[in-house]
């Protein structure tokens, strides 16, 4: 049977015990590309919009891709003609040109933008490439909208100002113009922990204010509106509610030009922020990054005081849950235990759960920009730890002892890369140095796991340039008890990086993990340097600009360069950019397992023996039902 032309459906038998799965497994073979050769154009215009009638400039660059055995090289092909060919909307071709590939694989050449055809999407193509562009009967657009930076602090139900500006990119103001503009509410919670036993609040939109106004001789505009909140979502949620303003100015020439900013408004004017990986090798927890801004995201010196705090960690291993928890427990949990023993009795294996066992340590700085701030040793402790900053709001109204407090809390699992330790709650914890390698470093992470022993599907997946392409992956079963390190040197052929995940199946649970192990192609970068010189001792001398290109060990290299200049004003109608080559390969996961049918809740599963049986009906009728005080009628059915 060919996989590929369906899949299966599995019955297991085993002396009188029989499982009927009555799901469709598929089963997807993987076939790697054939050894052969083929061309890959890649096209650049000198900008993405043009008028009928102007030219359009473009550069190609032909590359030959070869495959052999699953591994792809590149070569620049080098004086080979090639046909181009414009095609309009209804990619019908105007015009084709033959050009010539120079010693960099690169041609160049030019297309007058057609008249009098549909206006819309042109392209350029070429052998496997393209270039997309518009051709319209456009107007350069003559001036912007923008908006005064907005560095104070609001509050609640405060009346806003907002200052806006209408300038001409010719420097002038645009005065007397017509401005429409709108404000918009939206909710945000930027302090999880506030919210997680119940989940994330809601707040739908909310257009708090519309209307119209016009610009000042100077070109500005004051847009004014009242911070109302949503009153019906819990202060304790520390939301902030966004205003965005939106704000459409028309000159008297009836040109329309649009803009809008946010305001943020909350009922803190502060915002703490703690910045660390969530997994740290407690040798190497010497720092972390905490910001202090206001509203608007500008950095306020705040006094902070940060506290470690450690977690007390349940003590057995339980299973995951497969239904949400009660929200009111009616079985205690003495009961629970003697029928449901591996089980969770309430959320034993959440963290965020988790009571408070000891302050490791305390301190008092004022943030700076940077953020930086080196902290206390630990000591040799693994566990769950929490990070806790507190300061003192800036709100006016409120100072001193009043002051509302701002508190940022971020989860920590401290461990160590040499000898980690997973907690009874962890059924798989890994633990890893790094995730991005180079040929020659090794690479390493430890397995860990709470129990005496566990058997481990694990798979290794090469990225799709390697050229161990033709055997797509390492399957292998492993058997773990407690730790088990992964070491392997990273060699040219892993450029690109690749995957390692497994899985396993404990007291009818499904655990599995996924890595992805980043090789970058540093070998085929580039680096570019500009610099720039003008003689201020020659009177009028004109400015020399210096392009400097090396290779990644700093060498020189030689290189052709495109460079394009164009009117950044036309992004306003569709913004310039150019397609990258993406001719060397990345991670590309290719097995993937799930548990979508299996260990899930299900009420019912019909069953059909092969062969049809006769059934009849009778009804039994239940006169009364007094919970809803009306008759039913309950339809049974019984084998002959």
């Amino acid at each position: 049977m060919n996989p590929n032309q369906g899949g299966y459906a599995l019955e297991l038998i085993k002396g009188d015990d029989v499982l009927y799965l009555d799901d469709n497994i598929y089963i997807n073979e993987y076939y790697p590309q054939p050894d052969n050769d083929y061309v890959r154009t890649f096209l650049f215009t000198d900008r993405s919009i043009y008028r009928p009638g102007q030219t359009i400039y473009f550069k190609g660059i032909s590359v030959m891709q070869k495959t052999k055995g699953g591994h792809k090289t590149f070569e620049l092909i080098k004086d080979r003609k090639t046909s181009v060919t414009l095609k309009d909307v209804n990619y019908q071709d105007i015009k084709t040109i033959e050009l010539t590939s120079n010693e960099y694989g690169s041609f160049t050449g030019t297309f007058i933008a057609p008249q009098g055809l549909l206006s819309g999407q042109f392209q350029i193509v070429a052998e496997s490439g393209q270039a997309l562009f518009n051709i319209e009967e456009y107007k350069r657009p003559k001036f912007e909208v923008r908006y005064d930076t907005l560095k104070g602090t609001y509050k609640i139900n405060e009346s806003i100002k907002v200052r806006g500006l209408a300038k001409a990119f010719a420097g002038n103001a645009i005065d007397g113009a017509k401005v429409s503009y709108r404000v918009v509410r939206n909710a945000r919670f930027p302090y999880y922990w506030c919210f997680y036993r119940w989940g994330a609040p809601s707040s739908a939109s909310m257009e708090i204010t519309h209307g119209s106004t016009t610009t000042q001789t100077d070109g500005s505009f004051d847009i004014s509106f009242n911070a109302i909140p949503d009153e019906s979502i819990d202060k304790q949620t520390k939301p902030i509610f966004d205003y965005t303003i939106y704000a459409d100015v028309t000159d008297l020439n009836g040109e329309t030009r649009s803009g809008e900013t946010i305001v943020s408004v909350g009922y803190e004017s502060l915002l703490l922020k703690i910045e660390t990986p969530e997994q740290v090798d407690f040798n190497n927890f010497n720092a972390v990054k905490i910001f202090s801004t206001n509203l608007a995201g500008i950095h306020v010196p705040a006094q902070v005081t940060l506290t470690l705090k450690k977690l007390v960690s349940p003590s057995k291993t339980y299973r995951k849950r497969l239904w949400e928890h009660v929200e009111i427990q009616s079985i205690s949990e003495e009961a629970f235990r003697k029928d449901f023993p591996l089980d969770e009795y309430k959320n034993e294996n959440d963290y965020l759960q988790w009571k408070e066992e000891k302050v490791i340590w305390s301190k008092t700085f004022t943030t700076t920009q940077e953020g930086l701030e080196y902290l206390q040793k630990t000591g040799a402790s693994q566990g769950w730890f929490v990070l806790e900053a507190r300061a003192k709001d800036l709100s006016a109204d409120k100072v001193g002892k009043d002051a509302n407090e701002v508190i940022d809390k971020k989860y920590i699992r401290l461990s160590s890369n040499t000898n980690p330790q997973s907690l009874p709650n962890e059924h798989l914890l890994v633990t890893k140095v790094k995730t991005t390698a180079e040929p020659g470093e090794d690479f390493s992470f430890t397995i860990s796991n709470p129990y005496e022993k566990i058997f481990l599907l694990y798979c290794v997946q090469p990225s799709s340039a390697n050229h161990e392409i033709a055997n797509p992956s390492t399957i292998a079963w492993q058997s773990i008890s407690g730790n088990k390190t992964y070491t392997y040197t990273i060699k040219e052929s892993d450029r690109g990086g690749f995957y390692v995940s497994g899985w396993f199946i404990k007291d009818n649970r499904y655990y599995s993990f996924q890595e992805s192990i980043l090789v970058p192609w540093t070998n085929k970068q580039l680096t570019l340097s500009l610099q720039t010189f003008r003689n201020k001792m020659l009177p009028g001398s004109e400015q020399e600009w210096t392009l400097k290109i090396t290779g990644s060990q700093k060498e020189k290299v030689s290189a052709e360069l495109l460079a394009t200049m164009y009117d950044a004003s036309l992004d306003a109608f569709k913004p310039h950019y150019w397609q990258d080559f993406y001719l060397f390969a990345g991670t590309n996961q290719k097995i993937q397992f799930n548990t979508s049918s299996n260990f899930i809740v299900e009420p019912g599963r019909q069953f059909y023996f092969g062969t049809y049986k006769n059934v009849h009906s009778y009804d039994k009728k239940i006169p009364k039902f007094t919970m809803v005080g009306i008759k039913q009628f309950l339809f049974l059915f019984w084998n002959e």
